[in-house]
């Protein structure tokens, strides 16, 4: 089965998200970073395809619009496309159409698997792999612990016999010696004991026998009839194993009379039955093949010999390509290059006369070359034209320069006549800096006298929150407070009796709830009548003892009735009062044996009521003493503050009121005297400034507002009229020094003008000696560079004319050249080329007529080759049919047969026997399993012993009905026997005691019940589970270590060779060969080498279900993560591998096995989880 297509929507983070796996099986890389949501979609795949309950905060990624959709293909079933959708907290399957559909129908897809059981075979990732390998540690490399790991993808197999193993030990000592600590012997111990001191307490006598001798009759009929039961289950048992093991034992008998029909047939190993009919197929289809060659053979010869080539046209093969070489150079230059450099020709004459009209009219072409003037000096007449042109140019400017500095400064003289002297600011400057260090006097005087106002308030506040302080704070700061030891002390001993006064109160309150719940209790017993106690029976009894006093002393003659009767008003005689007491004391005896529990319930009750009533008075003298105490305490502490004039409340709230309101108000008293006093120097400072101030803006003429007492206000004008004396002084300064930069700036203008005169008279100096050695220049010399452009023009034009003239002349030799040797190789071919339209024409049909001739030739040798080949091919059939023949002869003497077809015959046969011999081992396995792996002596003696075995089922409803039977039987003797056990009990005057050890003894025969059931369902598991192993190691030792054998050695990149099974004592385990033929076991391995072991084991088992079965998809997230680089490629070539027969889908956040699968070879593809489409990306291999 494969997944071909994956559709999440709206999930998450998914709102439409496709995966595309194709419909071949491959190995699909599908990368993210972290956090990309692989885990995510791992999780959303196997939703998919088993469906299930939403577990935990999962069910958070799921809203109504949530939809999964899958496309299965199944080798054998058609393809099948279904949705999951949430239904309240689980997963439900739905068709194309929406129509709900049964889980069932994915069964066959999923080849039977659960969920559980695909996560455990087909499901890999990091924390598994390492488990697998812890748990191959701890098992020391068991080899049937860690082929039943693997196998099962489960881990600490060893651990879980560990741990039976130990529970087992911590419940039973089978030895059963005396002292044992282990439960079950501990628990068994203790029930005796509890048993003997039940007898030991019990009643005795005649009825105590019987009722024993009645209990022990019906034990002993339990007894005989739970053995009866056991055995009629032991004979179910046996019934039911002779059921199960009939029909193996019938196939096992038909096998084995196959058996002895082919006893003279060997068995073969299947590699020698498949070499001998590989064999004879070889031998009958080289016989086959001999014919078809040998026909084809003699086609090939008549092909070849009606083949024929012109020879003389393929030995000028050379020469003809060369001329098609040629030839399209030839059509270009006659046809194309030729005419249009002649007509080029034409234009740059026409061009070169126009240009030299413009230079010299008077001069012809011809005479052109008496204008050229040499390069070095056209360099020199260019630069001296460009220096006449930039000193005009400069001379311009700097004239025009020279009046804006004469403008300027006349401006500037002008102005600096009309500014005035400013006033000098220097007596200012000392009174303002001692103003700029006092800081802002104004905001700091009004910031004191907030925070004045404000430390008043929070006193004010503070004294409002307590009512024990009402006077003044200068009082409050000099009356005497308690030290804070002194009233710690005060309030520890407070805290003591106060704690003392509740908890005796609280006391006295339970016990009086507790004495209310007797009295109740006690009506609740009287409402059911009158029960004695006791002291009842003792004052009943001593009245009966006082009668008989005076019966006896009446019959002694002591005393006389008459005398005695007056005591008894009430009775009619001193006999009758004796025989009324005696009943009394009878009947209260019987009331109180019938009345025990009552009895005994009332006597403890009123014995609590009154022990509880004596402790409520013990309660309340000891609550006055603790008043007392705290009254003289609270005394004292009056007395502690009596001299400051408080009147204290308790020490805990009276250190609470030196904490919030004592300490800090004095504090908040002492801030706001300081800054009171920090105000009035604040408002001195400022008074003095003032008048400085007021009186320092008068000398300088100043105005100064007096309406506003503020010294910032006085500042900011005096600064505001210093500012601009200032400024104004900073003007004249900086007028004069512009008017001196003005006139030494004129003076150098004037010097450079006259140096720019000086250089223009020079330069035109020069410019005329050069007019008179080329008068086509002119006068001006800003036309120069012009005329010596056109005459460099004029002379490049004359120079392509001549180059044009040459390559026209040469081009038409090499031309007539081609077309002469074109000639002689008509001549030579014996062809007229006034045939042909076209020397062009000739030229191609002599090629195309040489390429057939070649062609021709070319066939002829290859079918000359095929003919030697064919040739050799029939010598070589011929050797392998004489081999063949011989090989096949030999083994027909040897299994002495006739024919061929009895050879084959043969062979089937051999088959068909190893087949029955495997099948005898797998019968043999059956009915070893259905015979609860009995010996198989015994087990064949049991079938042999069925003499009707259609009258099994029978026998087995039969005995099923007396279980029945016997099972209601021993239920329904249970239930006397515990009324009997009831009744035996209550016979006892010690009845407390009995029933106390009864109780013991009943829960201590629990205990052992519960853990011989335990050590029972433990021994077994461990045995169970000790067989499954064993068993599972010998069906898959060979095979599985062989195969896991081949995966560790490429995983390890050959750093062992093989793995073995090797013996520790008598325990198999596996061993690992090193290249040095060392042996490593699996103690000595390191981490990462028991992961790759387990790995291997793990594939070992991947791949034999493969073989065997329809495979599923293999799903692995990020196993790499301790892998190199190495061993994390060898590992995806394995995979990739494994590709060819399942699908794999490997999750992973590591680019590098995004590279690596890359270039491991074809059928892999790359999927990128970030996309929201994903299909292969760039660089898959498909």
């Amino acid at each position: 089965m494969i997944i071909r297509k994956v559709n999440v929507q709206s999930v998450l983070h998914y709102d439409q998200f496709e995966l595309d796996l194709g419909d071949q099986m491959a190995l699909h890389i599908l990368y993210g970073p972290n956090e990309a949501g692989k885990s995510t979609l791992l999780n959303l795949m196997i939703d998919g395809l088993f469906g299930g309950k939403i577990e935990g905060n999962r069910k958070d990624y799921f809203d109504t619009r949530s939809k999964l959709e899958f496309i299965l293909e199944h080798p054998s079933l058609p393809p099948i496309h279904y949705f999951r959708k949430k239904r309240y907290s689980k997963f439900i399957l739905v068709d194309e159409n929406g129509k709900e559909m049964e889980n069932e129908r994915l069964t066959p897809y999923l080849s039977g698997f659960e969920k559980e059981q695909f996560a455990l075979l087909f499901g890999f990732d990091h924390e598994r792999l390492r488990s697998g390998g812890e748990s191959l540690l701890q098992s020391g490399g068991h080899v049937g612990i860690s082929l039943f790991e693997s196998g099962g993808g489960i881990q600490y197999v060893q651990k879980i016999v560990n741990l039976l193993n130990d529970r087992t030990k911590e419940l039973i000592d089978p030895s059963f010696r005396k002292g044992s600590s282990k439960l079950l012997n501990k628990s068994w111990h203790l029930y005796t004991r509890s048993i003997a001191d039940m007898r030991e307490k019990g009643l005795r006598g005649e009825d105590w026998h019987k009722k024993a001798k009645e209990i022990d009759e019906k034990k002993d009929e339990l007894d005989r009839l739970q053995k009866k039961y056991e055995q009629i289950q032991l004979d179910l048992t046996k019934e039911r194993r002779r059921q199960r093991i009939w029909k193996p034992y019938q196939d096992r008998q038909k096998i084995r009379l196959q058996l002895d029909s082919l006893q003279q047939i060997p068995i073969l190993s299947d590699e020698t039955v498949q070499r001998i009919s590989d064999t004879i197929e070889n031998y009958v289809r080289t016989k086959e093949e001999k014919a078809k060659i040998k026909s084809k053979y003699e086609q090939k010869k008549t092909i070849r010999d009606q083949i024929h080539y012109d020879h003389q046209m393929l030995s000028l093969g050379t020469e003809i390509y060369t001329m098609n070489e040629k030839l399209q150079q030839y059509i270009s230059r006659k046809m194309k290059e030729i005419p249009e450099e002649i007509r080029s020709m034409d234009e740059w004459k026409i061009e070169a006369q126009s240009l030299l009209l413009t230079i010299a009219p008077s001069i012809r072409i011809e005479e052109a070359e008496q204008l050229r003037i040499p390069f070095s000096e056209e360099e020199a007449i260019l630069a001296l034209a460009d220096e006449v042109k930039n000193i005009q140019l400069g001379l311009q400017s700097e004239k025009e320069r020279l009046q804006e500095y004469e403008n300027e400064r006349t401006k500037l003289e002008r102005e600096l006549k009309e500014m005035e002297v400013p006033v000098d600011p220097a007596p200012f400057e000392q009174l303002i800096r001692r103003i700029q260090r006092e800081g802002n006097l104004d905001a700091q005087i009004k910031e004191t006298k907030r925070e004045w106002e404000l430390g008043k308030e929070r006193i004010d506040r503070i004294q409002k929150d307590q009512n024990i302080w009402g006077g003044s704070l200068r009082q409050l700061s000099e009356i005497p407070i308690p030290l804070i030891e002194t009233i710690e002390t005060y309030e520890k001993r407070w805290d003591e009796l106060e704690k003392e006064r509740v908890g005796t109160e609280q006391a006295i309150t339970e016990e009086q709830e507790r004495y209310y719940e007797t009295i109740n209790q006690l009506e609740q017993i009287e409402l059911g009548g009158y029960v004695p106690v006791e002291a009842d029976l003792q004052n009943v009894r001593n009245r009966r003892n006082e009668h008989w006093t005076f019966v006896k002393s009446v019959w002694l003659g002591k005393e006389n009735v008459e005398t005695i009767s007056k005591n008894f008003s009430d009775a009619d005689s001193l006999a009758a009062l004796f025989e009324q007491s005696i009943s009394e004391a009878d009947h209260l005896v019987d009331v109180m044996r019938k009345e025990s529990d009552r009895s005994a319930k009332r006597a403890n009750l009123l014995l609590q009521k009154k022990q509880t009533e004596e402790k409520i008075d013990r309660l309340k003298e000891k609550l006055a003493e603790t008043k007392h105490r705290f009254a003289s305490l609270t005394k004292e502490w009056n007395e502690e503050w009596k001299r400051a004039g408080i009147q204290p409340k308790s020490p805990a709230e009276m250190k609470e009121w030196l904490k919030v309101f004592y300490r800090p108000v004095l504090e908040e008293w002492k801030k706001v005297k300081d800054v009171e006093k920090r105000y009035d120097t604040l408002s001195n400072i400022k008074s003095t400034l003032f008048e400085e101030l007021t009186v320092a803006a008068q000398s300088i003429g100043c105005e100064v507002a007096s309406s506003n007492n503020s010294i910032e206000t006085i500042l900011r004008s005096i600064e505001t009229y210093v500012k601009k004396a200032e400024e104004k002084r900073i003007n004249l300064e900086n007028y004069k020094k512009r008017l001196k930069d003005a006139n030494l700036k004129q003076l150098i203008q004037k010097q450079k003008v006259e140096q720019l005169n000086d250089r223009l008279e020079k330069a035109e100096e020069r410019w005329e000696a050069i007019r008179e050695k080329y008068g086509h220049l002119g006068s001006n010399p800003e036309i120069a560079r012009t005329t010596i452009e056109k005459l460099r023009k004029l002379f490049q034009i004359l120079s392509n004319i001549t180059r044009a003239e040459r390559s026209v002349q040469r081009k038409k030799e090499e031309c007539d050249a081609f077309e002469w040797q074109v000639a002689d190789l008509a001549k030579r071919l014996s062809k007229n080329i006034s045939d042909y339209p076209s020397i062009e024409n000739f030229v191609r049909t002599l090629r195309e007529t040489y390429e057939r001739e070649r062609e021709k030739k070319t066939t002829a040798d290859a079918i000359r080759k095929q003919v030697q080949e064919i040739e050799m091919e029939i010598v070589e059939n011929e050797r392998q049919e004489r081999e063949l023949k011989e090989i096949v002869q030999n083994y027909m003497e040897t299994y002495q047969c006739g024919s061929v077809e009895d050879l084959r015959t043969f062979l089937l046969q051999a088959s068909e026997k190893k087949d029955l011999e495997t099948k005898w081992k797998e019968t043999e396995e059956r009915l070893m399993e259905a015979g609860d792996f009995l010996p198989l002596e015994q087990l064949e003696r049991e079938a042999e012993a069925i003499e009707n075995p259609e009258m099994i089922p029978s026998r087995i409803e039969q005995l099923e009905e007396k279980s029945q039977i016997i099972e209601s039987r021993i239920k329904d003797e249970k239930e006397p026997l515990w009324h009997l056990k009831r009744e035996f009990e209550t016979m006892n005057e010690t009845k407390t005691d009995v029933v106390f050890h009864s109780q013991n003894a009943e829960s201590y025969l629990a205990e052992v019940d519960q853990y011989w059931n335990e050590y029972v369902r433990i021994e077994l598991a461990k045995r169970l589970l000790q067989r499954a192993i064993e068993e599972y190691r010998r069906k898959n030792e060979t095979t599985i270590i062989h195969r896991a054998s081949n995966f560790f050695q490429k995983l390890t990149l050959n750093q062992y060779e093989q793995l073995i099974i090797d013996y520790d004592g008598d325990i198999p385990i596996i061993v690992a060969i090193d290249r040095k033929k060392g042996k490593r076991t699996v103690r000595e391995m390191s981490d990462g080498t028991r992961d790759q072991l387990y790995l291997s084991l793990r594939l070992a088992f991947v791949e034999n279900h493969l073989n065997d079965s329809v495979p599923v998809p293999l799903i692995m997230d990020d196993i790499f993560v301790h892998f190199d680089d190495e061993r994390t490629k060898a590992t995806l070539e394995i995979l990739h591998q494994f590709a060819t027969k399942t699908q794999i889908l490997y999750f992973t956040h590591h680019q590098y096995v995004v590279q690596t699968a890359r270039t491991i070879g074809e059928n892999v593809q790359i999927h990128h989880i970030g996309n929201t489409q994903m299909e292969p990306v760039e660089g898959s291999i498909q």
